[in-house]
């Protein structure tokens, strides 16, 4: 694969004789100090511009940083009634560099300073606002409410009845779905379990991709544990262990803040859980 600092050179000298494109910024995890990069690390430059759509509807620019595998383009609404939108165009290229492109209206240039985290790569007009945060702390998990915590991990005692009703129907399919919304509790639940035991310093990064780095090993082992094949006993396996695994989180994090965890609320679905795993499926 290129060098992903002479491509974003590239990119940059490109956007120096593009008369549209008034500025370049960058983000990602790239411009992130704290944020691991390896091979697949991407380039997230977005090009501020005077027509987004002029840009969008010729793509042929893509083309001049190489050969594509793949692409995906989508259109962000950012004030419908200005008629202010954001083109997202990704690039996948033949040696393996993926470009996440970005068009941004001029128009709009105040908004990115609501970004969590940027760099000004180009800004021919002085119009960019300079970065007020160099960390990513905008990524760090906030602190929840009581009533929060205590909704969430009720929210995903009750949502967890479903996955038991379908393996006793053997309805394997609508139980791994529901297991995906255990997984979002479970998630959130980590997350706030990280960020209790860092003092609310931690960043998860997006949908828990550090959890690994992060969790104790045995509890990272729980988390790989609550996914399961196919087979009906296995995913009795997984949704138990997913019960454990929130149970002993948001225990620990419930002690850290001070909140009451719904331990009636918790014993009773376990004990459903085992009455609908040993029906009879002629019930």
């Amino acid at each position: 694969m290129r060098d992903r600092k002479k491509v974003l050179d590239e990119i940059i000298a490109f956007a120096k004789e593009n008369e549209n494109i008034r500025g370049i910024v960058l983000q990602g995890s790239l411009v992130n100090p704290a944020a691991p990069i390896d091979y697949f690390s991407d380039l997230d430059p977005m090009f501020v511009v005077t027509d987004v759509d002029a840009m969008a509807k010729d793509d042929s620019w893509v083309y001049k940083f190489g050969n594509l595998i793949s692409h995906c383009y989508n259109t962000i609404e950012l004030d419908e009634k200005k008629k202010l939108k954001q083109e997202m165009m990704l690039v996948l290229y033949e040696d393996g560099l993926k470009v996440d492109f970005s068009l941004f209206p001029v128009t709009a240039v105040k908004e990115i300073a609501d970004l969590p985290l940027y760099q000004v790569a180009l800004d021919k007009d002085g119009c960019i606002p300079q970065p007020t945060r160099t960390t990513e702390e905008a990524f760090y998990t906030d602190k929840p409410s009581e009533e929060r915590f205590v909704k969430r991990i009720n929210g995903f005692l009750w949502d967890s009845t479903y996955i038991a009703k379908s393996l006793w129907r053997g309805e394997i399919y609508f139980a791994k779905f529901m297991f995906d919304l255990l997984h979002r509790y479970m998630e959130e639940v980590i997350a706030w379990h990280l960020g209790a035991k860092s003092n609310w310093t931690n960043n998860p990064g997006l949908c828990g991709r550090y959890f690994h780095r992060q969790l104790k090993p045995e509890y990272w082992q729980m988390v790989l544990d609550t996914y399961a094949g196919s087979g009906v006993e296995d995913n009795w396996r997984a949704l138990f262990t997913s019960l454990d695994l929130v149970g002993e989180l948001g225990r620990e994090t419930a002690d850290l803040l001070g909140y009451a965890y719904p331990e009636a609320h918790h014993a009773r679905i376990v004990a459903y859980l085992n009455k609908v795993k040993s029906m009879n499926t002629d019930a």
